[in-house]
């Protein structure tokens, strides 16, 4: 008989084997089935969809037992071979599963199978048993709601877990009935007076024990051919933690008696006991809804549930810390922020070795073995900065200040007074794991607590004290305390690598790596990463510290190329370090520069102060001149280029009238051959020809080639008898020289050129201008750069200016 079901098409070949077809699209099995109803004479659509689409209530009594007789075989002692073939050909789909668990419930098979089990261990047939023993198993792996319930009810469960005992990999048969209902024996930590209650925590108990001893562990394909039971469990405990709650007289019985300081030590280790086990269940709950996870830790608080955690600590029983130390790991998992509010509290009135916190952390290092207990795991809870982002800032300092200034020390002290003196006193193993723990704790909070870390660390020289470790026998301690100093290189802290240097940390290193000597070991590899990465990160004052003070011990190791590269690394940086600071020397003048800078300029501030002879000389010289009366005119070249001789006679006459006190005497003519001569560069235009009325050539084109080609105002002389000094420009034209005679006589001016002659130009500036019979004085003048010598009136040599 053929039964179809969505992509499976499913027929028995016999009373027992079972075959089935399955498609990857409905479609396609769809149209073979529609060609097994067309060969068959059938109507598909009058027989799509099997029993497994049926419910149990649409199958008459009849036909529901000729179902069951087509699948399973007699329930006989020798037919048990052909029982057991059966079910586990129907483990194969769900859909099969679900056809034998309805035919096992049809059947009323669990009976059956109940009184032959008895038949055969009074007889003793192991064959019977040990097949027995797969039936049973594969009872429980049809994974049905319906025959699971069944199958763990006080009618049939101790018959399933007696078949459970037979297991083939044994010898001997294994005592599970024993154990359950003779040696386990159930007591009342407190008075349950909810029979329900009481019937429930027995069968879960028994129901966890078949799960977890009885059955054997599912292999990778029978996995989920046990949700059933899991489900079964699961829900179980949250009717358990649903009922306790709903009994305030029990919950108020526990914690009085958790919180009271008079109760006995045994009966504090079995309420704390079943304290931890209360909470382990409540884990099931869901997150939101009436009987969320939310509610019932809500219950436990209104209860004080921390309030126990302090006389629990105190306990001198080990097995009593234990529990309320993982309970602690409990409450912290939920609500981290609700325990270090309590820490806070508890510790304000406390002494240091009162506080919660320091009872946790001398718990941890007296554990026997502190992996298995979850005391470092609430720490890290505790102090991981991603747990706090919830708190205000004051609440978070106010929390590490605690641990930093109070407990802190509780947690270093054991490894302290074992490194004393340098050396470790105790290397045993199990002083060495507790050690290792807590050099784990210190690595997080170097990584997280940077600021209170660091000033704890260098303040305490701690690193060094650690590092005493790595002398340890035992390689997992020596590779703790040297991550230890790795992640302190990690942060990238100069505050570290001072504090590095200063303190000659990388010396215990450096011992280290000697003492090892040349053994390719973990501990080796570990070391040259250490150095490898201050090499590659450029660390400048630990390069220079292990080069400069290490180096020696290093050059001997050929094996890596990383020493001699980081002897490259340093002296990279020294030659930096060289070329920068030339480069500030040559940017910043040393003083002497500024010095020999001030020398030269009172050298030209003095220049012009001659000796009293040669003023002497000079101003009698300026008197003859004055006296000739034929001082001509200036030219109109002389409007531009003042000469030489009469600029140096002006500035001496200026000297003289400051330093004698005399009155400037204006020159009348000089006479006198020009022996030197200066060229002035016109900025490319020296050789153009320009108009001696602009006012731009005249004006702003001669102060600036003044300052720049050393032209020097002359005094203006229009009052003689006048001892009085007057700020001077650059170059001084008297009353005559005005832009109003200019501009009367446009025609007056002629073009001046470079190359031409001096005699020309003051033949045409005679031309020009009319002599006036009383001048006061003759303006400066300055040379031609044709490169002809110019000759004054006087025929007297020029003098040129030193600068």
């Amino acid at each position: 008989m053929y039964f179809f079901e969505e992509t499976l098409i499913v027929w028995s070949e016999s009373d027992t084997c079972d075959l089935a077809l399955s498609f990857q699209e409905k479609s396609g099995c769809e149209e073979i089935w529609a060609k097994i109803c067309e060969v068959q004479g059938r109507d598909p659509g009058d027989s799509d969809g099997g029993y497994d689409e049926m419910d149990d209530g649409e199958l008459s009594e009849g036909s529901s037992n000729a179902l069951s007789n087509t699948i399973l075989p007699p329930i006989e002692i020798a037919r048990l071979a052909e029982v057991d073939t059966v079910i586990q050909n129907h483990l194969a789909s769900q859909a099969l599963r679900e056809k034998m668990a309805s035919a096992i419930e049809a059947e009323g098979v669990l009976p059956k199978l109940a009184d032959i089990f008895h038949m055969c261990e009074d007889i003793e047939h192991s064959d019977g048993l040990r097949t027995l023993y797969s039936i049973a198993k594969n009872l429980f792996m049809l994974n049905r709601n319906s025959l699971n319930d069944l199958l763990v009810s006080d009618k049939y469960l101790k018959d399933m877990i007696g078949m459970l005992e037979y297991d083939p990999a044994h010898e001997s048969p294994r005592k599970h009935r024993e154990f359950l209902y003779e040696k386990a024996k159930f007591r009342e930590v407190l008075p349950i007076a909810n029979d329900e209650l009481k019937d429930k925590i027995h069968q879960t108990y028994r129901v966890q024990y078949l799960q977890d001893v009885c059955l054997p562990a599912p292999s990778l394909f029978e996995e989920n051919l046990l949700s059933v039971l899991n489900s079964y469990l699961f829900f179980n405990r949250i009717d358990i933690v649903n009922m306790l709650q709903k009994d305030k007289r029990l919950m108020k019985e526990l914690f009085d008696q958790l919180r009271d300081p008079q109760t006995t030590v045994s009966r504090r280790r079995d309420l704390a006991l079943f304290l931890k086990e209360f909470i382990t269940f409540s884990q099931g709950l869901p997150p939101n809804g009436v009987q969320s996870k939310d509610n019932f830790f809500k219950v436990l608080i209104s209860n004080d549930v921390l309030g126990t955690i302090e006389p629990c600590i105190k306990s001198p029983d080990y097995e009593t810390r234990v529990t309320i130390v993982d309970m602690l790991a409990l409450l912290v998992d939920h609500s981290p922020q609700l325990v270090r509010d309590y820490l806070l509290r508890q510790a304000k009135d406390k002494s240091d070795e009162d506080v919660l916190l320091n009872r946790l952390l001398i718990h941890m290092q007296t554990d026997r073995d502190p992996e298995l207990t979850s005391g470092s795991q609430v720490l890290r809870t505790l102090l991981d900065p991603d747990n706090m982002v919830s708190m205000q800032k004051s609440d978070r300092s106010e929390f590490l200040s605690l641990f930093y200034q109070r407990s802190i020390f509780t947690l270093v002290r054991p490894m302290v007074e074992n490194v004393k003196g340098g050396t470790i006193k105790r290397d045993d193993y199990c002083t060495a794991n507790r050690q290792s723990l807590i050099v784990r704790l210190l690595c997080f909070c170097i990584e997280h607590h940077s600021f209170s870390m660091r000033q704890h660390c260098i303040s305490n020289d701690l690193l060094n004290k650690v590092l005493v470790l790595l002398q340890s026998e035992h390689h997992f301690l020596a590779l703790g305390a040297l991550k230890m100093l790795r992640t302190v290189l990690a942060v990238k802290d100069d505050f570290y690598n001072r504090y590095i240097v200063r303190e000659k940390v990388l010396d215990r290193v450096v011992e280290c790596f000697v003492r090892n000597g040349a053994r390719y070991n973990l501990l080796n590899s570990a070391m040259l990463e250490l150095f490898d990465y201050i090499r590659s990160e450029d660390i400048k004052l630990l390069v220079k510290y292990t080069v400069e003070n290490h180096m020696a011990v290093f050059e001997e190791v050929t094996y890596v190329k990383l020493f001699s590269e980081l002897k490259i690394r340093y002296e990279q940086q020294r030659d930096r370090e060289n070329n920068s600071k030339i480069t500030v020397e040559q940017r910043v003048p040393s003083p002497a520069a500024f010095v020999k800078e001030r020398q030269e300029e009172q050298w030209f501030d003095g220049d012009d102060e001659d000796t009293t002879e040669s003023r002497k000389e000079i101003v009698e010289a300026k008197k003859e001149v004055k006296k000739d009366p034929d001082c001509h005119r200036k030219a109109a070249v002389e409007l531009m280029f003042p000469s030489v001789l009469k600029r140096k006679n002006a500035f001496d006459e200026d000297d003289e009238a400051v330093f004698s006190g005399q009155p400037a005497t204006p020159l009348a003519s000089v006479n006198v051959m020009a022996e030197k001569k200066i060229v002035i560069k016109m900025n490319d235009r020296s050789r153009t020809p320009s108009p001696l009325g602009s006012p731009s050539s005249s004006g702003s084109q001669l102060a600036s080639q003044a300052r720049e080609d050393e032209v020097s105002s002359s005094q203006n002389n229009s009052k003689e008898n006048s001892p009085s000094l007057g700020v001077k420009s650059l170059v001084d034209y008297d009353e005559s020289d005005s832009d109003e005679d200019e501009n009367s006589a446009p025609n007056d001016l002629m073009p001046s050129s470079s190359t031409g002659s001096p005699v020309q130009l003051t033949e045409s500036a005679a031309a020009v201008s009319p002599v006036g019979g009383d001048m006061s004085s003759c303006d400066d003048d300055v040379s031609s750069t044709s490169g002809e010598e110019e000759s004054s009136v006087s025929g007297a040599p020029l003098l040129r200016r030193k600068r």
